[in-house]
């Protein structure tokens, strides 16, 4: 993970992790994985204050992993959305409107 002096500074996507659609317009949304060991982790989305607004155990089977995302709820803003677990951290820019 780099260095990030603000949330504006951060990429909608990496090269082993991508959502789509970013915006995300209705609360869903989907994750693609690639390249991350099997085993569990967990995926949080931390606000603009960065505080843990939700959160989700998802376990990876394969090194090409796809999963759907059900975010409801939240106001639209910028968010970031961190997959740790297994010594492996990994974090994108996440955009909610409305």
């Amino acid at each position: 993970v780099e260095e990030c002096t603000g949330i504006d500074e951060m990429s909608t996507e990496s090269s082993r992790m991508k959502v789509f659609p970013n915006p995300v317009f209705d609360g869903r949304t989907f994750l693609q994985l690639e390249g991350f060991e099997p085993g569990s982790y967990q995926l949080t989305l931390l606000g603009s204050n960065g505080r843990k607004v939700w959160s989700r155990k998802l376990v990876i089977t394969t090194a090409l992993y796809n999963e759907s995302v059900h975010i409801t709820g939240l106001p639209a803003g910028n968010y970031i959305l961190e997959l740790s677990g297994n010594d492996q951290t990994e974090a994108i820019k996440l955009v909610i409107s409305r």
